[in-house]
């Protein structure tokens, strides 16, 4: 059990995802109330701010019992375009992941939204790179720089 900020306890799964692990029919579960993403017992994000349209994504999710597309549940907003606006909070979604065991994507047309598992790389015992980390891009330390005319480095 584990102690919850409005001091009751709940019943959770600790036991992390093992590679191999099979976790197939497992769907995240969506606290709204606690602002809680958690998945096969992780807790997966929390919410200390407003985010209103990921916390629209993932009610719609947890309301539909998690089929792996929705349709963009998404309000109109003015000034910003519908597709924009789902592409921006589909990103915000994978930001601050406590555990990066799920990934959202759009799916291709503009106008609904996948999830799906993310499991650790197999054979490695890696972890999985977060989406939006600019960690993850591999550096080739082979490669050369560039020449480039002294003038471009001109401090005058």
């Amino acid at each position: 059990m584990l102690p919850h900020k409005d001091g009751t306890f709940r019943c959770v799964d600790l036991e992390p995802i093992q590679r191999g692990a099979d976790i197939r029919g497992a769907i995240p579960i969506w606290d709204e109330a606690a602002g809680e993403l958690w998945f096969a017992g992780l807790l997966v994000k929390v919410f200390r701010r407003a985010a209103a349209d990921q916390r629209t994504i993932l009610c719609a999710f947890q309301e539909l019992g998690w089929p792996a597309r929705i349709d963009d549940p998404l309000p109109p907003k003015r000034g910003k375009s519908r597709h924009r606006r789902l592409h921006d909070a589909i990103n915000n979604l994978h930001r601050r992941m406590l555990h990066s065991v799920l990934r959202f994507r759009g799916d291709g047309t503009g106008e609904g939204i996948l999830w799906e598992p993310r499991l650790p790389v197999e054979n490695t015992g890696l972890s999985p790179i977060p989406i939006n980390d600019t960690r993850s891009t591999p550096i080739d330390t082979r490669s050369t720089p560039i020449d480039t005319p002294d003038t471009a480095y001109d401090t005058r």
